[in-house]
């Protein structure tokens, strides 16, 4: 196992752990195992234990599941958790590039300047929102 710090956590366990983060509110076992189509509610219940043993996860008085800290996962490091939602990080560069390049089709200065800049802020945007919708994807549990 890594350090307390950062445990090692992958597989169904991950994916049980990025759940709950996104759900954000307490969850019991057979409510869990449904919702992530799991084969059986002992199967979610040794993976929440499991998180329970990493001080991911703590069980409240009603026996229910909630997250006790936010680990930096591989995959949860390009993500901000705001108000029951995790938003990737790169969504804001890509909000921030469509507009520059709207304003540069809008508003441009001379011709050349204004090609240059265009070209430069339309491959930006493809690239920033093709990396949002992939690591959006990684995080709902599809391939990509």
């Amino acid at each position: 196992m890594a350090s307390s710090e950062h445990p090692s956590i992958s597989g169904t366990t991950l994916k049980i752990y990025l759940f709950l983060v996104r759900y954000g509110r307490p969850i019991g076992v057979r409510e869990l195992q449904r919702k992530l189509g799991l084969s059986s509610p002992s199967l979610a219940a040794y993976h929440l234990n499991k998180l329970v043993r990493l001080g991911l996860v703590e069980k409240d008085s009603e026996g229910r599941y909630v997250v006790k800290r936010i680990i930096g996962t591989p995959l949860l490091i390009h993500f901000m958790k705001l108000p029951g939602i995790l938003v990737p990080r790169l969504l804001f560069y890509a909000i921030f590039a469509t507009i520059i390049t709207f304003f540069m089709i809008v508003y441009g200065p001379s011709l050349e300047a204004f090609l240059i800049a265009l070209v430069t802020l339309v491959v930006m945007s493809f690239a920033l929102w093709y990396e949002t919708i992939r690591v959006w994807r990684l995080l709902r549990g599809k391939s990509y």
